[in-house]
């Protein structure tokens, strides 16, 4: 079984600090359209109340996409950085920042940062919802080492600040958030890929149905055909890996169904307290009866249903995608595994929280 790894440095440029407050901001999200990780950072932005547009492109072409925003951005506006998940300079989502008057400010790349600072925004902004509270009460930014350790005006400027947490709760969080991009988002995309590339009628028409615009659905047929042969390459996509993934996967739920038997205990015990307390009465805001965490929704809700949603066969229309194959349409050996995965406690989990806290909503999607 994968074991929690240790907590990632996760930095805020200073660009992207100075506008936590500041209203007006444009945001806009670029992603790759069939992308789980996009997806948790699309649904991280919209539980923080903030309006984005979604500039989607599809697996390989997104390389120019991204590297014409960088230029655009230049020097010193944030830089993709080692995940993970990619290690790729060019790694999607990125969230671009611009100013009222539509001036680049900032790029923000990484789907846990871009959650944390959706979640930072919302404090500073003091957006009602759920958005705030991802990370519990103790998400907040550590002061620049540069300036800390300099007094020098140009230092303090250009540095960025860490975004940090304390207390049970966040540390909770954030290692099973880390825990989920480093096992679940790199089995499920692996699995995934290597059943859906071989097939034109699944992985040619999930393609072009997301391409997102005339253009990309025009340039979806060499876009497919470039990704059936480089992809499998790129990612150590082949029978032998994706047999592995499948039983990483089955550990990684083995792991989730446990956490979730013991936050069922731990809140039946506090609601029967509760009730008892109460001649038999109570109530509670929670939306759905338990989560990883504890009684409320937080990030690692988000990441294990953004991540593990397509194996799952959580539906298109909730995932926010134009079309997408449903488990009925998969090769055989995938269809058994993810009818497994479905009904097992985790994935009923998922599926429960596309429903309840879904669909994921594309804002002005190009």
């Amino acid at each position: 079984m994968a074991t929690a790894a240790a907590e990632e440095v996760y930095e805020l440029p200073a660009a992207a600090v100075r506008t936590l407050a500041q209203p007006g901001l444009r945001l806009e999200l670029h992603c790759i359209s069939i992308s789980h990780y996009c997806m948790r950072a699309k649904w991280a932005l919209q539980l923080a109340g903030l309006p984005y547009t979604a500039v989607h492109y599809l697996p390989l072409a997104h390389i120019a996409g991204i590297k014409r925003l960088q230029s655009r951005f230049g020097k010193g506006a944030g830089a993709t950085s080692a995940t993970a998940s990619s290690k790729s300079p060019v790694a999607t989502p990125v969230l671009a920042v611009y100013s009222p008057d539509g001036k680049p400010v900032c790029l923000i790349a990484n789907s846990t940062l871009i959650s944390r600072y959706a979640a930072l925004r919302a404090a500073a902004l003091g957006l009602p919802g759920l958005g705030q509270h991802l990370y519990g009460p103790s998400l907040d930014l550590a002061p620049p080492a540069a300036a800390a350790a300099v007094d020098d005006a140009t230092s303090s400027s250009s540095s960025g600040s860490k975004v940090v947490g304390a207390g049970p709760e966040y540390e909770a969080v954030s290692q099973l958030e880390l825990r989920l991009s480093g096992t679940m988002g790199i089995e499920v995309r692996r699995v995934m890929y290597h059943y859906l590339l071989p097939r034109w009628h699944l992985a040619g028409h999930l393609f072009s149905a997301n391409a997102g615009s005339t253009i990309g659905w025009l340039l979806s047929p060499p876009t497919y055909l470039l990704s059936r042969l480089l992809l499998p390459k790129v990612m150590a996509i082949n029978a032998a890996t994706a047999a592995r993934g499948m039983q990483r996967l089955q550990e990684e739920f083995d792991f989730f169904d446990s956490l979730l038997l013991t936050q069922q205990q731990q809140q039946q015990s506090k609601k029967a307290a509760v009730a008892a307390a109460a001649d038999g009465s109570s109530s509670s805001s929670s939306k759905l009866p338990y989560y990883l965490c504890g009684p409320q929704l937080t990030a690692a809700d988000v990441s294990l249903a953004g991540l593990g949603g397509h194996v799952v066969g959580v539906p298109a229309g909730q995932m926010g995608l134009a079309w997408s194959p449903g488990i009925g349409d998969m090769p055989k050996e995938l269809q058994h595994f993810m009818q497994l995965l479905r009904e097992r406690p985790t994935g009923q989990f998922i599926l429960e929280m596309w429903r309840v806290h879904g669909p994921l909503l594309q804002q002005g999607a190009k």
